[in-house]
């Protein structure tokens, strides 16, 4: 008699299943933001320029790494890595490889903050305050433009004054990525002569749009002193001093 009532019950359990999941996956996704939406408001606008400043504190950028390696990458010969990292060690000793976690972090999360500058100058038309939108574009500008000045003194051949400086640089993308499939797609390197002209452009861009005065964020004033870092680095010794 018990046999009667096994296949009735696994045919409600089943259905009772199939029923339970189809309202699972009717939700809608909680871990991400549709692209075509993130950034329709100015208040959104707003906070994808604080999440642009929030990358910067990542370890991998100016919460550690772009302070400490070019420090240790460095000739003077006053820093030295006695610490039990080996990745410092064999950043130290120049001995470091394209996979060490620190170089392929600088790279991401570099990229990653040009992307979210990108992101939010695609959808500064938002904005509708012409002193915010300024503000914004200028804010980003210096953003992505620092990033590419890293990006390009970690990962290119130094920048020679009086020559053509075609050697590689770094891939430039100044379009935003919100799919997969942007992002598997491979850059070419641009040249260092034009990474420095990329980096040069945000950077008076950013000067042109920030206000004079800014406690906590960008400023008239980082923009021309990061600028200046650029002109040294070049070797323009006249331009950094203006």
């Amino acid at each position: 008699m018990k046999n009667k009532f096994i296949w009735p019950a696994c045919a409600l359990a089943l259905g009772l299943s199939l029923a339970g999941c189809k309202d699972a996956l009717d939700i809608t996704p909680q871990q991400s933001i549709d692209a075509s939406t993130a950034y329709n408001t100015a208040q959104k606008v707003a906070a994808g320029v604080v999440g642009a400043y929030a990358r910067l504190d990542n370890p991998r950028l100016y919460g550690t790494d772009l302070v400490l390696v070019p420090e240790l990458m460095g000739g003077d010969g006053y820093i030295n890595w006695d610490g039990s990292f080996q990745n410092y060690r064999q950043i130290r000793a120049h001995t470091q490889i394209s996979t060490l976690s620190n170089s392929e972090g600088i790279w991401t999360q570099a990229y990653g903050a040009i992307n979210q500058c990108n992101l939010v100058l695609d959808n500064l038309s938002a904005v509708t305050d012409a002193g915010q939108k300024s503000q914004y574009e200028g804010e980003v500008s210096f953003i992505r433009g620092t990033m590419y000045f890293e990006l390009v003194r970690l990962f290119a051949q130094q920048y020679q004054p009086g020559t053509t400086n075609s050697q590689p640089g770094v891939p430039i993308n100044l379009t935003p990525v919100t799919t997969t499939e942007q992002a598997d797609t491979k850059l070419a390197r641009s040249t260092v002569e034009q990474v420095y002209a990329q980096v040069i452009k945000d950077l008076q861009n950013a000067i042109a749009k920030l206000p004079t005065q800014n406690i906590s964020r960008a400023s008239k004033y980082s923009a021309e002193a990061m600028l200046a870092r650029v002109y040294l680095q070049q070797g323009n010794y006249a331009a950094a001093r203006t």
